[in-house]
C-alpha cells in the first residue's frame, strides 16, 4: 500500500508519505547546517507526520474520516529514540568507569 502525506493537489498529484518524510527531513539537517543537533533535526523530520502511517489517516485524506491526531506517534518516537541514546551514553560512560 502507497501512504499519502497530503491530499491530491490542484494538479490531481497526491504526495507519497515516504518521499515528504526524507525530504522534509533533508531539509531540516540542510537547515540545521553544522550544528551538533543536525542530525536530531534530520530525525525529527523523519518522525513529524509518522501518525499517517495509519489506515485511518489514509482515509482522513478522502474524506472518510476526521478528527485525526497524526503528530503525536512521531513525538512519541523521538521520545523513545532519545532515552535509547541517552541509555547508551549512561552505559557506555559507566562501563569506561570499570
Amino acid at each position: 500500500m502507497t501512504y499519502f502525506a497530503h491530499s491530491e493537489n490542484p494538479a490531481k498529484q497526491w504526495h507519497p508519505l515516504q518521499i515528504h518524510l526524507a525530504e522534509v527531513a533533508r531539509l531540516s539537517r540542510s537547515r540545521a547546517a553544522n550544528a551538533p543537533w543536525a542530525g536530531e533535526a534530520e530525525l525529527a523530520g523523519l518522525l513529524h507526520d509518522l501518525g499517517k502511517y495509519a489506515d485511518r489517516f489514509q482515509r482522513r485524506l478522502t474524506g472518510q474520516d476526521a478528527g485525526l491526531d497524526h503528530w503525536s506517534q512521531g513525538g512519541m518516537a523521538s521520545n523513545l529514540e532519545r532515552a535509547f541514546v541517552f541509555g547508551s551514553r549512561k552505559v557506555t560512560y559507566e562501563l569506561k568507569a570499570l
